[in-house]
């Protein structure tokens, strides 16, 4: 990762955040490892993954495109980096993403229980959350999307009380076709049959809005 002549032109002034044994710091998740890039104070996520994921790299540099040409408020800017990697001789594909700075839905949502204010005050902030997320459903179903893994982690809100959508290894819109399913979801949000489903579609998120 620390030689950078071998990263694509645009990233090559960033560098990795120092982790472990002065390892490059980074986030590990089901499929993939994503490592925080900084230049100048300003910070970005590359997604790398490391375990074989069906049609993965056809479906991030889809969803980047699209994303580019919509601009939805909630979705982070992305860039789809095929091949953009070499690493010890092996081409390797990432997902570059706007890093935010903010609190994940569980994390904003114990921040107002705990703040040191009247409770109809809360009450009133939980509202405009809860505004906030179904303007953000309302318009995925809009455009027939689906995120596919809606949960808490996966939902962001930002510095400025912002609602940001964040991971589309599972993001469904109809233009990608027939689209197998590759998670299994956080099964606290997921219907009990979504673990049995084998196609994913624009109705997936469903029953993970109405536990939201």
């Amino acid at each position: 990762m620390e030689d950078r002549t071998n990263w694509p032109s645009e990233l090559q002034e960033y560098s990795t955040l120092e982790g472990f044994l002065s390892h490059p710091k980074y986030f590990q998740g089901g499929f993939a490892l994503v490592f925080p890039l900084i230049r100048d104070n300003q910070k970005i996520a590359l997604k790398i993954w490391y375990n074989d994921v069906e049609n993965i790299a056809e479906r991030m540099n889809f969803l980047a495109h699209f994303f580019n040409k919509n601009k939805f408020p909630f979705i982070i800017n992305t860039c789809f980096y095929k091949n953009g990697f070499n690493v010890n001789g092996n081409l390797i594909n990432a997902l570059g993403t706007q890093w935010i700075d903010g609190l994940n839905l569980k994390e904003y949502t114990k921040k107002i229980l705990e703040d040191n204010c009247a409770d109809c005050v809360k009450k009133r902030h939980l509202q405009v959350l809860a505004s906030k997320l179904n303007d953000v459903f309302r318009e995925m179903h809009k455009y027939n999307m689906s995120h596919g893994d809606l949960q808490h982690t996966n939902i962001m809100v930002d510095m400025s009380n912002n609602i940001k959508l964040i991971d589309y290894d599972s993001f469904y819109i109809p233009q990608m076709g027939v689209t197998p399913k590759i998670t299994v979801g956080f099964p606290a949000y997921q219907h009990p049959t979504f673990k049995t489903l084998k196609l994913t579609n624009e109705k997936v998120d469903y029953f993970s809005e109405l536990i939201i």
